[in-house]
């Protein structure tokens, strides 16, 4: 799924009625014997590569500048991804979810 897909996907839901703007988000995992979680939060490939470097930074003792570029430099050379991080178990799913979804 890309981004301007699950967009429209959302969209075409506030339209019908079926979720609002303030709906929780959940993600559902495993098919075969699914479980439902809370959404704990998302974040991109970009802000992962800046934080890692951001993290081997810490231990070294250089011009800020340079630690600046290095961090940039990561989190531009990051694919171009969007994560959903899977939070608190909610309790299980079903399994009809898979097939109404694709």
């Amino acid at each position: 799924m890309t981004v301007r897909e699950l967009i429209d996907r959302l969209e075409e839901e506030l339209e019908r009625g079926t979720v609002t703007a303030d709906s929780d988000v959940r993600l559902m995992t495993q098919a075969r014997y699914p479980l439902e979680y809370h959404v704990a939060g998302a974040c991109t490939a970009y802000d992962i590569a800046g934080n890692e470097e951001q993290e081997c930074d810490d231990a070294e003792d250089d011009d800020i500048s340079d630690r600046i570029e290095r961090i940039e430099r990561a989190a531009k050379e990051a694919p171009k991804v969007f994560y959903l991080a899977e939070g608190r178990q909610e309790g299980y799913g079903k399994s009809a979810a898979w097939e109404v979804a694709a």
